[in-house]
Formats: structure tokens, sequence, C-alpha cells
């Protein structure tokens, strides 16, 4: 795309078309079309020519990490997200940015087993969702990303704790109170 807003929702929309699944459970895109389509509008953003702004780079590295982390290349997402986040929260107050990249650093470091590193991200996410968005039935995932992550510690009883002070939340059917498996988000 000679547009870069055009080449940024092309991104966008490829890292989402890979982390998402059909009703089938098929990835709507492959990592190599994903990857393939990220790289050439990275590289497309270098030429002189067209003197794209750091923000706009920043953008498409953090697309490329966030993909590279749906894909386990832990240390390539980690990378790509350390040195994009800061560049893309300078530039802007917008709230679904700032989650995103809280969210994204968090996962990061959950999956590289950097759990306190992972806790404060998760947990400025979940308070930007709450201010941003309020109670709506979608930050029931931001508490059950807290509650994984402290279950990923062996921390079952926070991690429980975590799930039941969500809203729009409760236990399942027939399972035990106490199991922290046992909640479910009711949305």
């Amino acid at each position: 795309a000679d547009d870069i807003g055009a080449a940024i929702t092309e991104a966008k929309a490829m890292v989402n078309m890979f982390t998402s699944t059909t009703s089938q459970s098929r990835r709507m895109a492959s990592f190599e079309e994903a990857h393939t389509t990220l790289e050439r509008i990275r590289k497309r953003s270098d030429e002189p020519s067209l003197r794209v702004p750091e923000a706009i780079r920043a953008r498409i590295d953090f697309e490329l990490g966030h993909l590279y982390q749906h894909w386990g290349d832990l240390e390539r997402s980690r990378v790509l997200l350390a040195s994009s986040v800061p560049m893309l929260r300078s530039q802007t107050e917008e709230p679904v940015t700032h989650h995103d990249a809280a969210q994204a650093l968090g996962w990061s470091a959950m999956d590289r087993g950097e759990h306190e590193e992972a806790a404060r991200h998760l947990g400025e996410a979940l308070e930007i969702n709450k201010v941003a968005w309020g109670n709506c039935p979608c930050i029931v995932i931001r508490y059950a990303q807290l509650a994984r992550n402290l279950s990923m510690q062996g921390r079952f009883d926070e991690a429980e704790a975590v799930l039941a002070s969500a809203p729009n939340i409760g236990p399942v059917r027939g399972q035990t109170i106490g199991d922290p498996m046992s909640y479910v988000a009711v949305m």
C-alpha cells in the first residue's frame, strides 16, 4: 500500500486474521501470510523518500511483535514490543493504545515467566479498561489474565479471589467452590 494509513490498517488486519479463528477453529491467515505482509510494510516504511514518522514505524513493530508473541517466538516479540511501546505511549493519550501496550507487555512477561512484571502490566491494562470502558462484560478477560498469571505461580487462592472479584462472573454449575478452574465468564 502506498498510503501509510492503509498500510497500518493492513498490518492490524493481518495480525487480527492470524490471531482470530473461524467457527471451524482455523486461523483466517497463516503466520507466513501475516509475517510476509508485515515485513513488506515494514520494509516499505524504511524507504527514505516516504519519510515515515517514528510513531508509525513503532506501530508496525508493535504489530509485528504481537504477531511473534502469538506465534510463540517470545524473544523476537519481547524485543519488538520493548522498542515500540515507549514511542506509542508517548504519542497518544488514547486509552486503546495504552491498554493494548500494557496487555501485550503483560502477556509477554507472563509467557517468559516474569510474573511480577506481568502482574504490573496486566493490572495496568485492567485499570485502563475500568476507566475507559467501565464494567462492560469484556473486562472479565482482564481479571482472567491476572488470575492466570497467579495460577502459573501456584497462587491458586489469590487467583480464585481475583476471579471472584470480577463483575459478571460466577462458578460453573456442578463445580466445587474453591477450584479456580471452576469459574467462567458469563457474557
